[in-house]
């Protein structure tokens, strides 16, 4: 058997930024970081710098856009999710977590 592939859920594309109104483009990744990394793309509103990766292949978004607190907030969540299915600490399967 084959590797099955991984769902994507579909998201709408960013066009107008939820946190300021201003447009949103679809551009290297290198104007966040410096440089390129993963897949290289994003949605970045350049007027507050919110920004969404892309899913590697596609422009759809991985999620929607977030500002530095919303941000901040999904990686301590993460933090804490991870603990939940990823080793040493697991205590459950990732899509019981």
């Amino acid at each position: 058997m084959g590797k099955s592939k991984t769902k994507i859920d579909v998201l709408p594309i960013p066009k107008t930024c939820r946190y300021c109104g201003n447009p949103v483009v679809y551009t290297s990744n290198s104007e966040i970081y410096g440089k390129e990394y993963g897949n290289g793309q994003c949605y970045l509103c350049r007027n507050c710098r919110a920004f969404v990766g892309v899913h590697t292949g596609t422009k759809i978004p991985l999620g929607t856009l977030a500002d530095n607190e919303l941000r901040k907030a999904r990686n301590e969540a993460h933090y804490y999710f991870d603990k939940l299915w990823k080793e040493p600490t697991r205590i459950m399967k990732r899509n019981e977590a």
